[in-house]
């Protein structure tokens, strides 16, 4: 039986991204994708809000830590805002919180 993927978007508006839903192995292909539609558009500094990524996993945490490799070869400042606890923890386990700046 195949797993139902829950839906996930990415709003975008002046430069701050707030992914609602899962941000799992399921949905990160389909984020990445609408984020390479509004990767040229972004000047300076992004503000990614997590607080509606209901549910996260590593590879969640592996596309922030790329969007952030990506953000930074154009000079572009990546901000984390309301980060889930679960999300802190696997930054924490993985020695990723002091990239991605997470407190």
């Amino acid at each position: 039986m195949l797993k139902q993927i829950k839906q996930v978007s990415l709003a975008h508006d002046n430069g701050r991204l707030t992914p609602e839903g899962n941000l799992t192995i399921e949905s990160v292909p389909a984020i990445d994708k609408q984020l390479r539609s509004i990767l040229p558009g972004l000047e300076k500094k992004v503000v990614i809000d997590l607080s509606h990524a209901t549910s996260n996993d590593t590879a969640g945490l592996a596309w922030l830590i790329n969007l952030k490799a990506t953000l930074t070869k154009k000079n572009i400042q990546l901000t984390l805002e309301n980060v889930p606890e679960s999300l802190k923890k696997l930054s924490k386990l993985s020695d990723a919180d002091t990239l991605l700046e997470i407190k």
